[in-house]
C-alpha cells in the first residue's frame, strides 16, 4: 500500500469512528438533576451529553442575574405569577395544541432566599427591557427548537418579535457574535397569559452560544438541539494521523 493510500485509509477510519449527532432536550425536569420550584439553574447541564452547557442570566433592573426553574404545575395562590401556570394554550399556533410542561425557565425578578440555590419566591422579570437568558456550550451544537411561555403580543404591550430586547443572538467558539445570523430570530409572541409557542430553527449549526432576549415577562423550555461528542479516541487518532503525515513528508525528501 502506498503512503497516499494509507493516509486515505486513516482518514476514512477517522470518519467511521466519529460518533453520530445526539439529540438533546433541556426540559428542566430531568430527575437526575433534582430541579425544584425556585432552583437556580446554572451548571447542572455541564456534561458531555448536553455539550457541556452553562446557563446564566442578566437582569436589566437588578443585580440578581439568575435563571430559575418555575414549576408551572404549582397551585394558584402558591406563586406570585399565575400567568405561568399550566395548562398553556396556543392561540397563535393552534397546530401545536395545549401543554403542561412542568418546570420552565424564567429570568428571576427578585433575590428572595436565592443564596442557598433555591429562590423562595420564583417570579419572572416583567419590566421592560427585562434582560437575557444565555446558554454557552463547549461543543458545537445544531439548534432545533425552543418553547416560549407568557409572551405578550397585544399591540401597545408587545414583548414579541421585532421589538427591542427580543433579539436572539448566536455565538461561535471564540465567543463572537455570528453576524450572518444576526436579526434572523426573535422571541416570538405566545398570546399573553398562560399561552405558549414554539420557535423552530432552520440550519442553525456550529453554535457555541445563544442569548435569548426577554423584553418583559415570559419563560422558556424544551431547548432542543443536536450535539456531537468528541471522544478522546478521536483526538488521539487525529494526532497520530498528523504525525504520520509529517513523517511521510520527511521520508519522501
Amino acid at each position: 500500500m502506498t503512503k497516499t493510500s494509507t493516509i486515505k485509509a486513516l482518514l476514512a477510519s477517522l470518519l467511521l469512528i466519529t460518533p453520530a449527532a445526539q439529540a438533546v432536550v433541556m426540559t428542566f425536569d430531568e430527575p437526575a438533576l433534582s430541579f425544584q420550584h425556585g432552583s437556580v439553574v446554572d451548571t447542572q447541564y455541564n456534561s458531555g451529553a448536553y455539550g457541556n452547557a452553562i446557563i446564566s442570566a442578566e437582569d436589566n433592573f437588578n443585580s440578581v442575574d439568575l435563571a430559575v426553574a418555575f414549576d408551572s404545575t404549582t397551585l394558584p395562590g402558591n406563586t406570585s405569577d399565575d400567568d405561568l401556570l399550566a395548562p398553556f394554550s396556543s392561540p397563535l399556533n393552534n397546530m401545536i395544541g395545549s401543554i403542561s410542561p412542568g418546570n420552565i425557565l424564567i429570568l428571576q425578578e427578585n433575590g428572595s432566599g436565592c443564596a442557598d440555590g433555591t429562590c423562595d419566591d420564583p417570579d419572572d422579570e416583567g419590566r421592560r427591557i427585562a434582560g437575557v437568558i444565555s446558554v454557552r456550550f463547549q461543543q458545537a451544537i445544531e439548534l432545533l427548537s425552543l418553547d416560549f411561555f407568557d409572551i405578550e403580543s397585544a399591540i401597545g404591550n408587545d414583548e414579541n418579535s421585532g421589538q427591542p430586547g427580543t433579539e436572539i443572538r448566536f455565538f461561535d467558539q471564540a465567543g463572537n457574535n455570528i453576524v450572518a445570523l444576526e436579526g434572523l430570530y426573535n422571541t416570538p409572541g405566545t398570546g399573553g397569559d398562560n399561552t405558549w409557542n414554539r420557535l423552530a430553527f432552520a440550519g442553525i449549526s456550529g453554535i457555541y452560544g445563544i442569548d435569548i432576549g426577554l423584553r418583559g415577562s415570559g419563560a422558556i423550555d424544551n431547548l432542543s438541539y443536536n450535539v456531537v461528542p468528541v471522544p478522546a479516541a478521536v483526538w488521539l487518532f487525529g494526532t497520530a494521523l498528523i504525525g504520520f503525515i509529517g513523517f511521510s513528508r520527511r521520508t519522501s525528501v
